[in-house]
């Protein structure tokens, strides 16, 4: 249960890092305005309203009163552009749709499987690396707030023996992170999330994932 703080902490940090980076690509954008003039006339003239595309993994961590659980998800993330500011600002819709299984072994030495999907709706501020198609640096980042809903299947021990958990969370979705490019390759993007829920069922997790078509 201590791991809320410490998510809330971490995505702190991430904003002010993500932020200082920020102004110091937007000041070199300005800075060499004057060459980049015809390609920004260009650029301005493109609708914003684009689908982009995002593939990766999640790593998630369920609790439950007294023990915790893990399950590895398979997630796409499609992503529409609403409104760009420029080459390294823009609003967009995420929607995050997730599914994954996992195992689970018991004292006596029984397996388990476990499975679980997950859906959400987050409007998401980009900025930095990664906010558009035409953004360059090393890093960038993003933040945002919606919807989310997850049903994990999962099985815990505790002091009564086995249990079995099938539990739909769903409520305030919250993720955030940072994006850099490792060799001016594809863009990558690593972040936290959780879904803030009115279940005994608390859900944390890390997600990695490349931003496809830049």
């Amino acid at each position: 249960m201590t791991a809320a703080p410490h998510f809330f902490r971490l995505l702190s940090l991430c904003v002010i890092f993500l932020c200082l980076q920020n102004y110091a690509l937007l000041a070199q954008e300005e800075t060499n305005f004057e060459t980049k003039s015809s390609l920004s006339k260009k650029s301005k003239s493109e609708s914003p309203l684009q689908l982009m595309h995002q593939l990766g993994i999640t790593y998630t961590i369920a609790t439950y009163p007294n023990t915790s659980n893990t399950i590895s998800m398979l997630t796409y993330q499609p992503r529409l552009q609403l409104l760009e500011g420029g080459d390294y600002l823009s609003l967009s819709l995420n929607a995050p749709i997730g599914f994954g299984i996992g195992f689970y072994s018991d004292n006596f030495g029984r397996n388990y499987l476990e499975t679980g999907y997950e859906v959400a709706l987050v409007p998401t501020f980009n900025f930095g690396l990664g906010a558009t198609k035409r953004s360059e640096g090393f890093i960038g980042g993003y933040l945002g707030a919606g919807y989310g809903l997850n049903n994990t299947r999962f099985r815990v021990q505790d002091q009564w023996g086995v249990l079995k958990v099938n539990e739909t969370v769903q409520g305030v979705y919250l993720h955030g992170g940072i994006v850099f490019s490792i060799n001016n390759t594809s863009p990558i993007a690593l972040g936290v999330y959780t879904i803030a829920g009115r279940t005994t069922t608390r859900l944390y997790g890390i997600r990695l994932q490349y931003l496809l078509g830049f």
